[in-house]
């Protein structure tokens, strides 16, 4: 039950957020907005401040912006004031129109950057390009080793004699089982330096820890000050959304050349899981 409030909580300051980029711009541009809906009709109750009806709604699912003159048929020129034309959205200048369409998803984007700048000030994990060192079990080959948090590791070599650069975290498990209580020689990445340091990988780890004894991932936390957050932030959001654009570019494509769809397609359920 916590989890379709919360579902609906975060959809729905989505969709205000995003209604509220119409609305500002639509007024901005001296277009005469009708009614500011939260929720979806059957409508509960509403209120009128200025021109503008704001109301509550049955559906908790978001709400919407009705501006005048959506729809040219509604503004039947020969009906209509000079007034009520000026204020309508069908006889607005094209660039104005545009304005008001895009300033929704505008303000959703402006929302992402604000969040993960947000996060950004407090860390959050991102992508390394090496596998990363982040945390060390006392008591452990790692620690023996010498191993520390932070630390990088770039390549290893076993009882073959063979270097093997590392890419994934799953390089590093394979190969420490694979030469359980033979050295293994890791070469690392600390601050500036490379190190060699020889670890010998334990035929049998306690339980809940593997046979170095470290947790390793292909992320490394990044926090930043708040003063270099929204820039840090803004060129997250900007690659996120590249990426979001790109995987609807290539299911929209293989959707119209009936190939297989590679990404789950899902709808309210799968979004709320």
């Amino acid at each position: 039950m916590f989890t379709v409030i919360v579902f609906f909580l975060v959809l729905s300051l989505l969709v205000i957020i995003h209604e509220l980029g119409h609305y500002t711009i639509a007024k901005l541009n001296g277009i005469k907005v009708e009614e500011f809906g939260f929720g979806i009709p059957p409508r509960i109750f509403g209120i009128h401040i200025g021109e503008t009806l704001y109301s509550l709604n049955l559906l908790p699912f978001g709400g919407f912006v009705k501006v005048y003159g959506e729809e040219l048929a509604e503004v039947d020129n020969n009906k209509i004031s000079d007034a009520d034309r000026k204020r309508s959205f069908a006889h607005k200048k094209p660039w104005q129109k545009l304005a008001v369409l895009v300033a929704g998803v505008t303000l959703n984007f402006i929302l992402g950057w604000a969040i993960v700048s947000y996060l950004f000030t407090k860390g959050v994990p991102v992508p390394s390009e090496y596998v990363v060192v982040q945390a060390v079990s006392e008591k452990s080959p790692a620690a023996d080793a010498g191993l520390l948090k932070g630390d990088m590791i770039l390549e290893a070599m076993g009882t073959e004699n063979k270097n093997v650069t590392v890419k994934e975290s799953g390089d590093v498990s394979k190969l420490a089982q694979k030469n359980a209580g033979k050295t293994l020689l890791l070469t690392i990445k600390r601050g500036n330096k490379e190190l060699k340091t020889p670890i010998i990988p334990r035929v049998n780890p306690p339980k809940g820890q593997g046979a170095l004894g470290v947790v390793i991932s292909n992320y490394t936390i990044k926090k930043y000050s708040v003063a270099e957050a929204p820039l840090y932030g803004l060129v997250e959001s900007a690659k996120i959304t590249g990426i979001i654009a790109k995987e609807l570019g290539k299911t929209l494509v293989r959707f119209v050349t009936l190939q297989k769809q590679e990404a789950e397609i899902a709808g309210p359920v799968g979004i709320a899981q």
